[in-house]
């Protein structure tokens, strides 16, 4: 593969990848404030949408391995950046893959964030059963000294209260 065909079609690539990546930005950014709002109904077409976008990320990310495998790159960190060491002429692609890594750290903080959010609720839901269940968990407090002790069970559940 020539530099020019590896130019044009690496940036062709880049550009795309990035207005996918965007997609996803947005769908994170409508779950965080789905998660926030409590809107499970949304949440859960929000899935899909999530998954057909990252479905399509990961499409455009062979494609791109595989144009570095045929311009003679390895389909790394390293090889990327060879590849468009050498294939770059005008600044085009490196800005397009400045870009892209930019959009996919912004993606990767959200699905963090959102993570989290999903993790800390379903952690609240069931603290919640537990406590419904009489079913509380021992847990470790300070005594009068200062000290560590571990607090009792209680059987007590909220009905019997």
């Amino acid at each position: 593969m020539d530099r020019e065909t590896c130019h044009k079609q690496l940036l062709d690539l880049l550009l795309k990848t990035s207005e996918q990546a965007q997609v996803l930005r947005k769908l994170l950014a409508d779950e965080a404030a789905a998660l926030a709002g409590n809107n499970a109904d949304l949440l859960e077409s929000m899935v899909a949408e999530k998954n057909e976008s990252v479905r399509l990320l990961e499409q455009l990310e062979k494609q791109r391995q595989k144009l570095f495998d045929e311009a003679g790159f390895a389909s790394n960190r390293y090889g990327a950046d060879a590849c468009i060491k050498w294939c770059d002429q005008d600044g085009a692609v490196t800005q397009a893959w400045g870009q892209l890594l930019d959009e996919m750290e912004v993606c990767r903080h959200q699905n963090r964030v959102n993570g989290t959010a999903v993790e800390i609720s379903r952690h609240n839901v069931q603290h919640l059963l537990d406590l419904l269940r009489g079913q509380l968990q021992t847990g470790r407090l300070y005594d009068p000294t200062g000290e560590t002790a571990t607090c009792s069970d209680s059987t007590r559940t909220l009905a019997k209260a």
